[in-house]
């Protein structure tokens, strides 16, 4: 079978199976699903046996056992619908193993629960009302939870919330049509250390960015602290993060852990590569800075809202998402716990996201991984003007989102678009790199948003976007555009503003004034300096440097580099490839797998659709492109031991690995 057939066969699997399924599934125990109780014991008072119950879908069990490729999981208990619609994603699009959740238990804190009785459904549809059916028995286990390190900054405050969520107001609307989901591939979740979740965070992100683009970090992402040279012990010192051990350290706060992201980009070279924005109501007011060495970086704040399209547009955009909750603690201090964003999206209009972290911070063997994600539906549910988390007390507070900014092309000319042709929707984000506001209108004025629409017909420049002075028409000449409109600003009619700057290779490079007439009050403008950069090279430029380098990938339960599962838990392996230039150059395929206890190979076999002894090409035949493909589910478990498995390609199609012209993907599985 050929690796095109294979894929063919795969999607085509994919499609039948949609159109086929079961309308839904009753899941029973050791099904997909395990229940659990939350204990938080290092609080003061401690809190075991909390009400807080937590559900973990193992999403490989879950797919095989209903024959169901993708759909939501509900469960009603005591006559309670307490989780709705957490939603299973296809694997190809989110190959992560595991998705989990926080729900009510129904029972007061303080009371063990060994065992419940409750309705379990997954369906290929979402529920818009409690799901009926029988009532099936599940163990429940006692798991302890330690979320917590932002705005902790004595190491003393509460490890997580401890009342439990409320979806009595969170509704899912009638309309399919307003459902959209956007997951990334490849984002690492390293064990924290306490109170470590803001730079973990920070790190996990950053990490997610060299993963998927040419960035470059210079610190090796593994588990590490303050005064070591990992990249999350970096940044515990760029935040000045206390910390004397693993099992001591106090939290950081939102403009510290701001600011300390800059500061690790600038000491490392990487502040023209990494562009940062942020929002939230302890932040999003501050534009965060830092200047060493004679250079300096910015994170512009978005405001005090945390926009949630905005959420699923970066993500979109192939940029990461870093996010904060704070909850009380008592009735004068708070806690907090930051996340790495890998979802977002709604269900009949109910927006979601999927979060990672380590979800058990007090050990370094527990929490963190693939059993880190987590499914939270946002609503504001108390009114304060935040998301709230599953209706808990849980406030959505902070969000960062940075994208990788490739080096600029000089081979490109001036960059000035073709005389006489028309570019339409070419979108940009806006960068602003100083205010100017002597009467202080930044309170009433809209200020740039921070993507715009650029329309070029001819000579001429349209800036559209959410502004009330927006859009724009100006005229371009040289390299330089220039224009002006008349609008309402501020409640103001008859507000003259105008925009010019310059064109180059890689951006704009403008100044935008509103009140050039006066009209504002007190007859003073306000006006920002920005940096327009498109989200996609210039249309109207030559391509820039071709990928030449061919890039297999290979993730096993969702991750590469290295995992860790439990022994005997179901494995599935996804590869996918970017030939880059090499399409159509002849190759040997493989995928291989090392037990190390033993030192025994193994290959993966298309024809057998299994693994068999020693080491052979998996597939021979040219390179091309490969979609992130689900190849191979392992039901039943590997025992104990490490494991390597590796995706790779070399151009001497001989049938044996040729190791000086072999380009490949490792990955480390360690079986506990």
């Amino acid at each position: 079978m050929s690796i095109r057939t294979l894929v063919a066969t795969l999607l085509g699997y994919v499609l039948l199976a949609s159109q086929a399924i079961a309308a839904e599934y009753a899941v029973t125990a050791g099904k997909g699903v395990a229940f659990y109780q939350l204990d938080f014991p290092t609080d003061v008072p401690a809190v075991p046996n909390s009400s807080v119950g937590f559900i973990e879908a193992n999403l490989i069990s879950l797919r095989v056992n209903s024959g169901i490729p993708t759909g939501y999981v509900n469960v009603v208990r005591n006559g309670e619908w307490v989780v709705r619609n957490m939603i299973v994603p296809r694997e190809h699009d989110y190959p992560y193993s595991h998705l989990a959740t926080e729900f009510n238990l129904k029972v007061t804190a303080g009371t063990d629960v060994a065992s419940m009785t409750a309705i379990v459904i997954y369906a290929d549809t979402a529920a818009q009302t409690a799901p009926t059916g029988i009532s099936a028995t599940f163990a429940v286990s006692s798991q302890t939870t330690n979320q917590r390190g932002v705005g902790d900054a004595t190491g003393g405050r509460g490890a997580g919330a401890t009342d439990p969520p409320d979806l009595t107001n969170i509704l899912f609307g009638s309309s399919a049509a307003l459902t959209r989901a956007i997951f990334q591939l490849d984002h690492p979740n390293v064990e924290a250390a306490l109170n470590q979740c803001y730079p973990m965070a920070i790190a996990n992100s950053l990490q997610f960015l060299a993963n998927t683009t040419d960035l470059k970090l210079p610190h090796s992402h593994i588990p590490g602290l303050k005064g070591d040279t990992s990249l999350v012990g970096q940044l515990d010192a760029a935040m000045n993060r206390t910390a004397t051990s693993r099992t001591s350290g106090s939290g950081v706060d939102d403009i510290p852990g701001v600011n300390g992201k800059l500061k690790y980009l600038v000491q490392n070279g990487l502040q023209d590569k990494v562009q940062t924005r942020h929002w939230g109501r302890f932040s999003g007011s501050t534009g965060g800075s830092f200047s060493e060495g004679g250079k300096s970086v910015t994170s512009t704040a978005g405001g005090t809202s945390i926009p949630f399209d905005e959420i699923v547009s970066a993500l979109e955009r192939g940029e990461d998402c870093e996010a904060a909750y704070s909850f009380p603690t008592s009735a004068t201090t708070t806690g907090g716990h930051a996340v790495d964003i890998v979802g977002a999206g709604y269900t009949n209009g109910q927006p979601w996201i999927i979060e990672s972290s380590d979800l058990n911070q007090d050990s370094d063997a527990e929490g963190a991984g693939p059993k880190g994600f987590k499914f939270d539906l946002l609503k504001d549910t108390d009114g304060n003007g935040d998301y709230n988390l599953n209706g808990s007390t849980r406030n959505l507070d902070l969000l960062i989102c940075q994208k990788y900014i490739p080096p600029p092309d000089t081979s490109t000319g001036t960059g000035l678009p073709l005389p006489g042709a028309s570019y339409t929707d070419l979108i940009a984000d806006v960068k602003i790199t100083k205010t100017t506001d002597p009467a202080g209108h930044s309170c009433c004025a809209n200020s740039p948003p921070s993507t715009v629409s650029l329309n070029v017909t001819g000579a001429g420049l349209t800036i559209t976007g959410g502004a009330s002075w927006l859009p724009i028409n100006t005229t371009i000449s040289g390299n330089t555009f220039s224009g002006a409109n008349t609008t309402s600003v501020a409640g103001f009619s008859g507000v003259t503003n105008s925009v010019s700057g310059t064109i180059s290779p890689n951006d704009l490079k403008a100044t935008i004034t509103l009140g050039t007439n006066g009209a504002l009050p007190s007859g003073q403008p306000i006006s920002w300096d920005v940096v327009i950069t498109p989200t996609k090279p210039w249309p109207w430029l030559p391509p820039g440097k071709v990928n030449t380098g061919v890039k297999p990938r290979l993730r096993v339960n969702g991750f590469r580099d290295i995992t860790t599962v439990m022994a005997g838990d179901p494995l599935s392996f996804t590869l996918s490839m970017d030939p880059g230039d090499k399409v159509g150059t002849a190759a040997d395929w493989f995928l291989t797998a090392k037990q190390e206890s033993t030192g025994a190979f193994f290959h993966y076999s298309l024809t057998a659709g299994n693994w068999l002894p020693g080491v052979q090409p998996t597939y021979q035949g040219n390179l091309l492109a490969l979609p992130n493909t689900s190849l191979h589910t392992r039901m039943v478990g590997l025992p104990k031991g490490q494991y390597t498995f590796m995706f790779g390609v070399d151009s001497n199609r001989n049938g044996q690995i040729d190791a000086s012209l072999m380009t490949s993907d490792i990955v480390t599985l360690v079986v506990q």
